[in-house]
C-alpha cells in the first residue's frame, strides 16, 4: 500500500494505491481464492474508515483541522455514510510485470516531474498537467512562493512510512509465510546478490569506488568517527600511498 497526497496540479489530494493478491493463506496454510466486488468493497472500506475516525474522536486522539473545529463531527460522519466513495478496482493481469512497472512509478517519486516544468521567469512558474475531465494537456501558472508551498506540503515528515506491507508480505511474517506461498505455486525465488557500488553506479552513473582524480580503484583502508572535513583531508594527504 502506497499513500499519495498530491494531485496533478500539486493540490492536496490524499489517496491510496493498493496492490492485493486475489486470494490468501488459510489457517491450514492452504490457498483460498478471493474475488472482489467493487460496490461491496466500497461499502466495507467506507464503514471501516468512518468507524476508525469515530473511535479516534471518542478517544480524543483525532487531529481535527481548524476549519472543522466548530462542526459536529459525528453528524459529518453520518452524512458520509450516505455518500458514494470512489473505490477503483483495476482488472487483474496475468503478467505481474505491468503491475510492478505501474506501481513502481508511484512508490517513491516527487510530486511533479521535471519534464512538466515549462518556464520560470523569476516570479512565476508555469507547468503542465493532464486534465482528467477533458483528457487534454492543461497549464497552470503560479507565483514561485505558491508553487513552493504546494510542492513542500507533500514532503512527508522524517521517518513517516509512505509504503506499507500487509498479510504474508508484512515484515514480521514474510520470512515465515512467503516460502509457504512460493511452495504452493511451485515458484522458486531467484537468489540475487546486490553489490552496493554497482547499484550506486546504476542509479546515478558514478562508481563510488573510483578515484575522482586518477580513476584508480579505491580500497578500504581505515574507519574513523568524529573528524571534521579538514581533519579528514589532512589525514588522507599524509596517509595516502
Amino acid at each position: 500500500m502506497a499513500i499519495h497526497t498530491f494531485g496533478r496540479k500539486l493540490n492536496w489530494n490524499i489517496h491510496l494505491h493498493v496492490s492485493v493478491t486475489r486470494g490468501g493463506l488459510t489457517e491450514n496454510n492452504t490457498w483460498k481464492d478471493v474475488f472482489y466486488n467493487s460496490k461491496t468493497l466500497m461499502k466495507m472500506w467506507r464503514y471501516a474508515i468512518i468507524k476508525l475516525l469515530r473511535k479516534k474522536l471518542s478517544d480524543g486522539t483525532l487531529v481535527i483541522p481548524a476549519e472543522l473545529q466548530n462542526q459536529d463531527l459525528y453528524a459529518l460522519f453520518d452524512k458520509q455514510y450516505k455518500k458514494y466513495w470512489r473505490v477503483h478496482c483495476a482488472k487483474p493481469h496475468k503478467n505481474p510485470k505491468k503491475d510492478i512497472d505501474y506501481l513502481g512509478r508511484y512508490i517513491k517519486r516527487p510530486a511533479i516531474a521535471n519534464s512538466r516544468l515549462l518556464h520560470y521567469d523569476g516570479t512565476e512558474v508555469l507547468f503542465k498537467y493532464l486534465n482528467h475531465r477533458t483528457k487534454q494537456q492543461s497549464y497552470s501558472q503560479l507565483h514561485v512562493f505558491d508553487f513552493s508551498s504546494r510542492f513542500t506540503q507533500h514532503i512527508p515528515e522524517q521517518g513517516f512510512r509512505m509504503v506499507r506491507y500487509f498479510g504474508f508480505l508484512a515484515n514480521r511474517l514474510r520470512g515465515k509465510l512467503l516460502p509457504i506461498v512460493s511452495k504452493l505455486f511451485n515458484h522458486e525465488p531467484k537468489q540475487t546478490s546486490f553489490i552496493w557500488h554497482a547499484i550506486v553506479k546504476f542509479k546515478i552513473g558514478i562508481n563510488p569506488l573510483e578515484c575522482v582524480l586518477c580513476k584508480s580503484h579505491l580500497v578500504f583502508s581505515f574507519l574513523c568517527f568524529g573528524l571534521s572535513i579538514k581533519q579528514i583531508i589532512i589525514y588522507a594527504l599524509f596517509h595516502t600511498t
